[in-house]
């Protein structure tokens, strides 16, 4: 059981924090998979393939789902970011790395080789995906060196290129990404579910869509491209000019998704209604720079009158572009951060951001709890958010959010109180 910390800031914060919590729990990745199957049956031997942050709740509901029909997975890997047992002994288990792929990124990928290839025609391939696929299983097509998906993933993450345009990038150039998983797995039938992290909740996107191969939305590969610098620009567009980074032809796989950033926003607004709160829902309003999402936050705020008791629930992808050698952070404490300051000295007001993975950024919080007090207990806030420096602010101010891993992911979600 988790136990979650985050500071006493009054009483509405244990209001913020249910609605949180009504997020994550909303994408409850064994409740999900056991969901969307119900009523459906195993065909022929059954193999698991379950690959992201949600890896091994999903391959749990997936196995209790077919110990109902008193079948047992034939095969399959759970490749999740920690290395956790795996619900059933016949399934391998491997960690990834995130966010940056390294070593036990490309040795998951070469298992999932080895998990394929241990299936034979007929055999049901039950896909199973979640956030993070996409670092956790990367390793680079045959056209590029084992270290370049890394230096690619440093340059993306320092760009501050949102989830859509750096996955449009990583379809292009990981092994088992932009349907060529499907490819390898053309002899099997395949079923798959999704717990999407990524805007517009497209399976080409999450994960990088290793279950989608070519589609006429690839056709700005070139533009995107522009988001990296010029010296890993360069040689991608040779590659691609040759023909060495195409897409396999779109093998049509039905991807089921499963839970997805607007359906936490709904259950935190249950829990903002029962309370008797007038919500303001926000699907996709986390987009930008997340310091300017944060100050603009806070200025909403701050024109609201007291005594209105407006919740405004936000959900989506912030991003962060990062100068050399930044702070320690997260977009979600960023955000934070930024609003602490637009909010110092304000009374009755109150902001939860945080990532529903639980690990805003390299860091061990999900995010951050700012109030009109916030601000006055960092030593130099102007100073950390110049330098990305937000989580060693928060910390001083103790107003971090530790959740640890939740088990899922369905981007990030803010809770924002005027009262």
């Amino acid at each position: 059981m988790i136990q979650w910390q985050y500071p006493d800031l009054g009483a509405a914060t244990t209001f913020v924090v249910d609605c949180f919590r009504a997020a994550v729990a909303s994408a409850d990745p064994v409740l999900t998979v056991e969901r969307l199957l119900a009523g459906r049956t195993a065909d022929g031997p059954c193999h698991i393939i379950a690959v992201g942050k949600a890896a091994d709740g999903m391959a749990t509901g997936a196995v209790r789902w077919l110990a109902r029909q008193g079948v047992e997975p034939a095969g399959g890997i759970v490749i999740g970011h920690t290395d956790v047992a795996a619900p059933h002994p016949v399934l391998a288990s491997a960690p990834g790395d995130h966010p940056v792929p390294r070593h036990a990124s490309q040795r998951a990928a070469t298992e999932l080789g080895a998990a394929i290839a241990a299936m034979r025609p007929g055999d049901t391939a039950l896909v199973l995906l979640s956030g993070g696929a996409s670092s956790l299983v990367a390793a680079p097509v045959a056209e590029l060196g084992p270290f370049d998906v890394g230096a690619l993933t440093r340059g993306l993450l320092a760009s501050g290129a949102p989830i859509d345009v750096s996955n449009t990038i990583r379809r292009r150039v990981l092994r088992w990404a932009g349907g060529r998983l499907a490819t390898a797995l053309s002899s099997t039938s395949v079923h798959a579910v999704a717990i999407s992290d990524v805007p517009g909740d497209h399976p080409r996107l999450i994960g990088s869509g290793p279950l989608t191969g070519h589609q006429p939305e690839d056709d700005g590969f070139a533009d995107v491209l522009q988001v990296l610098p010029s010296h890993m620009r360069a040689p991608l567009v040779r590659k691609w000019n040759a023909g060495l980074l195409d897409l396999p032809a779109d093998r049509r796989i039905d991807v089921m998704i499963g839970a997805s950033n607007a359906q936490a926003l709904d259950a935190a607004f249950a829990v903002a209604r029962l309370a008797g709160w007038q919500a303001d829902v926000r699907p996709g309003a986390l987009v930008g720079e997340a310091a300017d999402t944060g100050r603009s936050l806070a200025a909403e705020l701050r024109a609201l009158p007291t005594g209105t008791r407006h919740c405004i629930i936000a959900g989506g992808e912030t991003t962060v572009r990062l100068p050399n050698s930044p702070g320690v952070g997260g977009r979600s404490q960023e955000l934070a951060l930024a609003a602490g300051r637009e909010l110092r000295g304000v009374p009755n007001v109150l902001l939860l951001a945080a990532g529903t993975d639980g690990r805003d950024g390299p860091t061990d919080a999900a995010g951050a709890l700012v109030d009109g007090t916030t601000w006055a207990r960092i030593p130099d806030g102007d100073a950390a958010l110049r330098r990305h420096d937000a989580h060693g602010a928060l910390a001083a101010a103790g107003a971090l959010l530790r959740t640890g891993p939740t088990g899922t992911n369905v981007m990030d979600v803010v809770v924002a109180l005027r009262w």
